[in-house]
């Protein structure tokens, strides 16, 4: 009796393979579905709140024009998923000091220049050094290898950077033919402190808030800064100079993420950030290169003078700048600067 049922429930087994259409029967695969956010940020009624930092005031352009937007745009966006509150600015921590409390999370994002902050960040400074939008940057891998290196340098933060502007120029009291700022005061915020010390001159190191009155009583000679905000704040009243030749582009400001934050932040909300971020510093830039061309019809109309280099002049004016700040904030990186200073170069063939 045992061996007829184990011959029908051999025989039973045989038709089941046989209808399976073969030996190796396999499983559909259940279809792939994300799976919704849970806790924090998963809805307005369970968001996750953002305190954001700022080194400059309200007024200033990059503040006013992106960094306010930006905030109002995510809150947007995010459907209250995500609710960033501008926190304040300097007195909340001085500018050049903004970095430590972030990591300590006493707020969990903030905007700056990597130059305010180069003891973390001075790789972040690469950007400034060369000129082409978002697209020429990404496509000579600027953009990814500056992530990168920040990503391992900033253990406790994520950068969402760059926001690309215009470029710089250096103002002064007194004129001058060739590049040499032999002797000068210059202001400095920690970006252009090489190339004013290799063209003779002695960076001096401000705030943005203070340039107007340090040039004013004559603590200082000149003063460089971004080429969009000279005449906005009516520097025209305490320079009579400014030198025409434009010095790479802003490629150094973005958004510094506490890493805990940054990590606690569904799929969705992280690409969301970064789209916006993406498509508002392309906007930026084109905004910013109009801006600075009114800055600079607005300075010659209240009677301050551009002076501009000859060829020879000029040349040396650009290469100094490039190849000191490489040399000063790239190189010295062993670990990430042969990767980043082959963006740069890049760029800089693409621009010549």
């Amino acid at each position: 009796m045992k061996k007829i049922v184990m011959m029908v429930v051999a025989m039973l087994m045989l038709l089941a393979v046989a209808g399976c259409g073969g030996d190796d029967p396999t499983v559909a695969p259940e279809s792939a579905v994300a799976a919704a956010p849970t806790g924090p940020g998963s809805s307005a009624s369970n968001p996750i709140n953002i305190k954001v930092v700022r080194p400059w005031s309200p007024a200033t352009p990059s503040i006013k024009n992106f960094y306010l937007p930006f905030i109002d745009i995510i809150n947007e966006k995010s459907n209250g998923r995500l609710v960033l509150t501008d926190f304040g600015g300097s007195e909340i921590a001085p500018a050049f000091e903004q970095m430590r409390p972030l990591l300590a999370n006493q707020f969990q994002l903030l905007y700056t220049h990597a130059s305010y902050i180069q003891e973390f960040t001075a790789i972040g400074t690469s950007g400034d050094f060369v000129k082409g939008d978002w697209d020429a940057r990404e496509s000579c891998g600027l953009i990814s290898s500056v992530r990168e290196a920040l990503a391992g340098r900033l253990q406790g933060a994520y950068w969402t950077g760059p926001n690309i502007g215009a470029g710089y120029k250096i103002y002064l009291n007194e004129d001058m033919t060739t590049p040499d700022l032999t002797g000068l005061k210059i202001r400095d915020s920690g970006l252009y402190g090489p190339f004013i010390k290799k063209l003779g001159g002695i960076p001096t190191r401000i705030p943005y808030p203070e340039i107007y009155t340090a040039l004013e009583k004559g603590i200082i000679d000149g003063a460089a800064y971004a080429s969009s905000g000279a005449h906005r704040g009516s520097w025209y009243n305490v320079v009579n100079y400014w030198v025409t030749d434009e010095l790479g582009e802003g490629g150094g400001t973005g958004f510094f993420f506490n890493k805990k934050t940054w990590d606690a932040i569904p799929d969705d909300l992280k690409e969301l950030i970064n789209t916006e971020f993406e498509r508002m510093s392309k906007e930026n830039l084109a905004n910013s290169r109009r801006d600075s061309a009114k800055t600079d019809a607005g300075m010659l109309a209240e009677g301050t003078v551009g002076i501009e280099f000859d060829a020879a002049g000029s040349a040396l004016w650009q290469s100094t700048w490039f190849e000191e700040g490489k040399k000063t904030f790239i190189d010295v990186d062993s670990t990430y600067g042969a990767s980043v200073g082959a963006a740069m170069d890049c760029l800089r063939t693409k621009a010549s």
